[in-house]
């Protein structure tokens, strides 16, 4: 049977940071952005195991959303370009060049999605 109050050295295993860092993140009022929201129980800190496993549901669902609507940077078109350049055979290499004058060259690179 799982715990259902946890301490911090239980947490630090569940989101994989140490009992240090815990701490200077609930020093510097972080707790519930980079550490999961606690209780204090007498003298001691605690969480709940719902609360950290809701909170880490709701990390990855942010998470997951910033990824969505993330825009892709002209330097990553350029870096997926590279890849795919370096995959091209001579030939394809070839007509690319034929297809694209050396002025319109970077901006064919740039428009790479």
């Amino acid at each position: 049977m799982e715990k259902e109050i946890l301490d911090i050295n239980d947490i630090s295993e569940l989101i994989g940071r140490s009992p240090k860092a815990i701490r200077i993140a609930m020093s510097r009022n972080q707790e519930g952005i980079t550490v999961p929201p606690s209780t204090k129980i007498g003298s001691r800190r605690v969480w709940m195991r719902q609360v950290v496993v809701h909170w880490c549901d709701s990390i990855v669902a942010k998470t997951l959303e910033e990824h969505k609507q993330r825009k892709v940077t002209k330097t990553e078109r350029f870096v997926t370009f590279c890849f795919k350049w370096f995959q091209f055979d001579t030939l394809e290499r070839t007509k690319f060049k034929q297809i694209f004058p050396q002025k319109e060259f970077l901006q064919a690179v740039l428009a790479i999605k």
